[in-house]
């Protein structure tokens, strides 16, 4: 949004794909650097294209790892009101309002199908959870 509001790009926060392309070879020159200063680090986020680790070499590779957490059709027909109500704890987002159930199933199948098409590691959230994540 810093971008956006700058006026440094021309795109809106509705244009997820431009925000993508803009921004991975930025995150991808970051996430090189705190490999080569041996710095953990996390990076969250829906700008991620599918196909990211092809930007990093094999050796890079070793030094990252790569976990997508996805709720279950069952967790949210069965949490789905608590999953609104938790929406907005980390940050007040308006455009969240009205996020339906259906929405919310698609967008996880969605994730869950890109994972088991690229064998990237996936957590898959049937009931309630703790991971318990170490390198």
């Amino acid at each position: 949004m810093g971008l956006i509001r700058s006026g440094k790009v021309d795109f809106t926060a509705e244009e997820d794909e431009k925000i993508t392309e803009y921004m991975w070879p930025i995150i991808t020159g970051i996430v090189k650097t705190a490999i080569e200063n041996e710095q953990n680090m996390i990076v969250e986020g829906c700008y991620i294209p599918e196909e990211w680790c092809n930007d990093f070499t094999p050796e890079e590779m070793t030094q990252i790892r790569y976990l997508c957490l996805v709720m279950s059709e069952d967790y949210i027909k069965k949490n789905y009101q608590s999953i609104l109500n938790h929406a907005d704890v980390i940050e007040k987002r308006k455009q969240d309002d009205g996020i339906s159930m259906e929405y919310l199933i698609e967008e996880n199948q969605k994730m869950y199908q890109k994972c088991i098409t690229h064998d990237y590691e996936c957590y898959v959230i049937n009931d309630t959870y703790h991971i318990d994540y170490s390198l």
